[in-house]
């Protein structure tokens, strides 16, 4: 009896997946000849492109990949090179929130020079990949500036391909020009802090002496879109990241290049920057006001030390590597910020 319920309820769901993936199919094949329709009629370029665009997503679900990449291609060419309004040009005539010079040509060149790196990638033509890569950062060079978190990004996918191939010299580039960003963005957003407390501090002393503020919570921002050239407002989610960066740059000097001078140099830099970090929340705690906030912030102040820990541990082991085992002893166990003072990076001190 329990076989014979066992083959009923499997040949019932046999029947559900199949009618399911039929279903699939036809809304697969309604879409693209949806798509079809479009780019027969051939209105307008930027529809056009738009459609070519899901149409070759269509191909992906399929694995055809060579179909996808010939019809983003085609997308790609329909688009051509106007309209790529800097973010920066923009600025100096109109302060706004919202990223208005990011048309929706300017998204769709975005999608498709990704989606075309991630499709070369996937028929492992790393070469191709590589100059969807470039030419995307060109793009977002134009529209954000050299120092926003998505041309970091892009920097980061080129180094990880090229790791991929085993080009070290060229990875190390990539990740070098990524550190450097996040460099620039932790100094700014710190500089943004430290602008915000003093106008803040000046406002309220102004409006006290003029007979008192009424709300008590009243904070001076910056006029909206002044930091949006960055791609980041939180200080502390950028300290993570230029650490995440040290670290990955410093395990490619060390266990790739073979520079153990200079992989010791980003670990005590990527230290710098958690120090710094746990400073910042040592403050916090000081000022929670409910349980549920100095939880949050005591398993964070958990992870931080933890993160720390391992770090010094890689200074040590790259010490130990040079043969230079009292030094891999200090570095591992003291509770120093590094090694070699002089090498701490000024730039992310605070």
């Amino acid at each position: 009896l329990l076989l014979d319920v066992h083959r009923k309820h499997s040949c019932a769901k046999k029947e559900t997946v199949g009618q399911h993936d039929e279903n699939n199919d036809n809304a697969e094949k309604e879409e693209a000849n949806e798509q079809e329709e479009v780019i027969d009629k051939k209105d307008d370029n930027e529809e056009v492109a738009q459609a070519l665009y899901k149409l070759g997503h269509l191909y992906v679900t399929k694995s055809d990949y060579t179909t996808a990449l010939t019809k983003l291609e085609q997308a790609m060419s329909l688009l051509g090179d106007d309209d790529v309004v800097s973010f920066l040009s923009q600025q100096r005539t109109c302060c706004t929130q919202s990223p208005s010079f990011l048309t929706t040509k300017n998204k769709l060149r975005i999608q498709l020079l990704k989606s075309a790196s991630d499709y070369y990638l996937q028929l492992s033509d790393t070469k191709s990949s590589l100059s969807m890569k470039s030419n995307l950062l060109v793009l977002q060079k134009q529209l954000f500036g050299n120092h926003h978190v998505c041309v970091a990004s892009t920097y980061r996918c080129m180094s990880a391909v090229h790791m991929m191939v085993k080009k070290y010299e060229k990875a190390r580039y990539c990740r070098e020009e990524e550190v450097k960003i996040w460099r620039f963005i932790v100094k700014e957003l710190l500089l943004q802090k430290e602008q915000d407390t003093i106008t803040t501090t000046t406002t309220t002393k102004e409006e006290e002496e003029e007979g008192g503020v009424e709300d008590k919570g009243f904070i001076i921002k910056h006029p909206k879109g002044m930091t949006n050239h960055l791609g980041i407002g939180n200080v502390a989610d950028a300290r993570k990241a230029l650490s995440c960066v040290l670290h990955d740059l410093g395990s490619l000097f060390e266990n790739s290049l073979y520079e153990y001078e200079k992989a010791v140099t980003c670990y005590e830099e990527a230290l710098v920057v958690e120090v710094s970090m746990l400073e910042e929340l040592e403050k916090k705690k000081t000022k929670q006001e409910t349980n549920k906030d100095a939880s949050s912030e005591e398993q964070e102040f958990k992870t931080l030390s933890m993160k720390m820990r391992e770090t010094k541990r890689k200074i040590g082991g790259v010490h130990y590597k040079k043969g230079d085992f009292s030094m891999a002893l200090m570095t591992s166990f003291h509770d120093s910020v590094g090694s070699s003072s002089s090498s701490q990076p000024k730039s992310v001190l605070k």
